[in-house]
């Protein structure tokens, strides 16, 4: 069976590439926390492909697209409301742009960032609103009434359900009869 066209290409291409090339981790080797001595590898490979005319081409990882958008949640909980509404605008501005580069035909690195920029947008939402539900709680935290979406969820019947002092009230009727016939 002959190989397609596009994929002896594909093959050429990356046959020069090491496996580190294409991910962030690497083998697993030590050799690579080395104080740099990197950068000298790096200018003897830039040399010999200059001698050879062939350029290495580097696949950007999907670590690096996502190291721009992916944001923790750890993180934006240490932030104040005023940065959390500035990265909120960003990351918005951000998808708009990449909505209209979809519709005009944009790169594929671009398509596959719109999903990061969303789940950005959400655990940006996320946190501000578990933020103000925490500083509502702490306000109506001794008073009478609290809302009801403060209120614990539970089941509607432990909800209804009597409190344990309601409960164990008795009537005087009760009294008497109990300390008649104990």
């Amino acid at each position: 069976m002959s190989a397609s066209p596009l994929w002896s290409t594909l093959t050429n291409e990356t046959a020069g590439l090491e496996d580190d090339d294409f991910c962030a981790g690497g083998d697993g080797d030590d050799d690579d926390l080395s104080n740099g001595d990197d950068q000298d590898d790096d200018d003897d490979d830039d040399e010999d492909s200059k001698a050879s005319g062939k350029s290495k081409k580097k696949m950007p990882s999907a670590n690096f697209i996502g190291a721009l958008i992916n944001v923790k949640c750890s993180e934006l909980r240490k932030r104040d409301k005023k940065a959390l509404l500035k990265q909120l605008d960003e990351f918005k501005t951000e998808l708009t742009t990449l909505r209209v580069a979809k519709v005009t035909g944009g790169a594929q690195n671009k398509l596959s960032k719109i999903r990061l920029v969303r789940k950005a947008i959400a655990r940006t939402m996320i946190v501000m609103h578990q933020k103000q539900k925490e500083n509502l709680r702490l306000l109506y935290k001794n008073k009478k009434y609290i809302p009801l979406d403060l209120r614990p969820k539970k089941t509607r019947a432990i909800r209804k359900k009597l409190t344990p002092h309601q409960a164990s009230r008795k009537t005087i009727k009760e009294v008497r009869r109990r300390s008649a016939f104990p």
